[in-house]
Formats: C-alpha cells, structure tokens, sequence
C-alpha cells in the first residue's frame, strides 16, 4: 500500500499536475510533446548521477564535524551540487526543446515555469533514488548515503511530497537566474542562483541545527513540529517568494513591451 501510495503521491501525481500546468500555461504551452518529458527525465537522471558526491562530504565531515564546518562548508557543497543540477537541466532542456525551449527561456515568467518543472522532475529523482537505497542498503557503497534505519511510511511520503515542492522552487528561481544568463546578465544570474542555494541552505540548515543541538528548546521545538510547521512553512516561503519574483518579472514585461521603442 506504502509503495503505491508513494508512486502516486510522489512521482505520478505531482510529473502529472506540472506537465498539465505547462501545456496549458500560455507562457509554456509551446513545450506541448514528447521532447519536454525526455527534459524531464535528465532532471530525473541528474540526481543519482551525482550522488556520489556524498563520500567526498562524507570525508569532510570526518575530517571536521563541527557544526559550523558542516552547516556552512559540507552543505553549501551539497547545496552547489544540487542547484548546479537544475541549471545543466536548463541547458540540456534548450538543446532538446530547440526553438520552443529558447522562447520559453526569452520570458521570465516561462522559465520560471520551466525551472520549476524540472526542479520537481530532480525532486522525484531524489526521492525515488533515495527510497530504493534505504530499501537496499548496500547500495550506500556506491552513493555514499547511509539509509539503513529509514522506514518507507506515510512520514517519508509526506516529507517528499514537501521536498518535491522545494525543489520545484529552487528549480523556478535557478530557472529565472538562466533567462538573464541567456540575455548576457551575469550579475542577476549570479543573484538569483544565490538565492536558490541560500534557500536550500534553510531548509537543510535548520535540520543540521536540530541534529547539533537536539537538547535547546528551539531546537525540540523545530523537531517536534518539523513535519506540520516548519516544513510546510519553508515550502509557503518558497512560492511566496516565486509569486513576488513571477508578479514583479511579469509586469516587467508588460511595461517594456508597452512602450514605444526609442530613437
């Protein structure tokens, strides 16, 4: 039941919602065919490929397990790695999708949509990657993430679903960092692919804080309504977040396109 569960709350339904939501979206719906779900699975492929990057963190830890090292070296390492991913996925979406994909990216707010998609297409990766490794332990050889007392329940499918939307967000703001790449802004590109990483940076840092100092009452705070507030207030400041930079970016464009064109 767990299992089906799982493929349905955490693969097929949100791959479903999202591609329905890009086939109907005006600023998207160019992307309609088979070419979007093949973006979608390299997105999906892109996290076990780089995985194995957990045994170089594995070794850092090792060598420095203070917290701070860990909170602010070893995971804005993994933090890099991850938002990394979203932006090859961009890239190899634009050769896949060609002329369709390069207008989509040409306005803000559709690659936006398209970062998000292929964020949450990397999120469905993870958890898939994730659940077959703590449903096969030996597989932590070669992706060096140890998940042996992980139980597959309704608390894992819950906090996938939460970390599918995170990684939709990111996905939207590193999606929104590639539109000014592709115009030749490296300072806003820079700026919002920050963003990205310092928001994965809350997320896993506060679940670093709680696992360093599980006896302060902030911290037995943090854990004990981890899975009903903070979670879900971390994904509700991701879209609120999104929404600014989509309302704002769209008006953007209506004002430009607006004006006439000087002498």
């Amino acid at each position: 039941m767990i299992t089906i569960l799982f493929v349905l709350v955490d693969v097929i339904g949100p791959i479903g919602l999202v591609l329905l939501f890009l086939y109907k979206n005006k600023e998207t719906r160019d992307l309609r065919g088979p070419r979007l779900l093949y973006a979608g699975l390299i997105a999906f492929i892109l996290f076990p490929l780089l995985l194995p990057r957990k045994h170089f963190e594995g070794w850092l830890i090792q060598q420095n397990s203070d917290f701070y090292f860990v909170a602010f070296v070893v995971q804005m390492h993994n933090n890099l790695y991850e938002e990394l991913a979203k932006l090859i996925s961009l890239i190899l979406a634009v050769l896949l999708l060609k002329e369709r994909g390069q207008k989509v990216l040409s306005s803000f707010r559709g690659a936006l949509y398209l970062g998000y998609a292929l964020g949450l297409f990397y999120g469905v990766g993870e958890a898939v990657t994730l659940t077959l490794i703590a449903k096969n332990p030996p597989l932590y050889r070669i992706f060096g993430v140890n998940l042996f007392l992980l139980f597959i329940n309704y608390r894992w499918l819950w906090e996938r679903f939460l970390a599918l939307q995170m990684h939709g967000i990111m996905g939207g703001l590193v999606g929104i960092g590639y539109h000014y790449l592709r115009k030749k802004n490296l300072w806003r590109f820079l700026l919002f692919f920050l963003i990205a990483i310092l928001y994965h940076e809350l997320v896993d840092g506060l679940i670093i804080y709680i696992g360093y100092n599980a006896g302060r009452p902030l911290a037995r705070f943090l854990l004990n309504h981890l899975f009903t507030v903070v979670l879900p207030a971390e994904v509700a400041i991701g879209y609120i977040i999104l929404a600014i930079f989509a309302r704002k970016g769209g008006r953007n464009v209506e004002f430009i396109a607006d004006c006439p064109p000087r002498n």
